[in-house]
């Protein structure tokens, strides 16, 4: 029954980045000059580009650069350059907010076990730890 739901999508925030400068390098095209405010940020994440309260673009972050060495993730407080995929409308003032898309398998529960708790014990702790209450003090050695 799993198979046949819809997983669902969950956003897990990384951190956020303030553009401090734009530089327009020859055969990459625009990177943005960030300061990491809060969180990290990381290679690969997916991004939100934020200008005046504005979501203006979402994609990739396909470059993550630090003293031009191309690194996995960025600290809070710490400078780094950013790239984005097919996107190089960035401007200084931006907001870029980085975050991870986690994909949770939905499966469906029998209508059985729906409403009882006492249902779930039983299945999860085995009979003679529920005759004492709890497997707390039935196995000592």
């Amino acid at each position: 029954m799993s198979g046949l739901l819809a997983p669902t999508l969950r956003e897990t925030m990384l951190g956020n980045a303030q553009i401090l400068e734009v530089f327009n390098i020859s055969k990459v095209g625009k990177v943005a000059g960030c300061r990491v405010t809060d969180g990290t940020v990381e290679r690969g994440a997916n991004v939100r580009l934020i200008r005046d309260n504005v979501v203006v673009h979402e994609g990739k972050l396909s470059t993550l650069k630090r003293f031009k060495d191309e690194v996995k993730e960025v600290q809070s407080g710490q400078e780094c350059g950013m790239a984005f995929e097919n996107y190089g409308d960035m401007r200084v003032g931006d907001v870029i907010e980085c975050y991870r898309v986690e994909t949770i398998q939905r499966c469906s529960v029998s209508p059985n076990l729906t409403g009882s708790m006492d249902v779930v014990t039983k299945l999860i702790m085995p009979a003679s730890a529920m005759r004492t209450g709890g497997a707390s003090s039935s196995h000592r050695n």
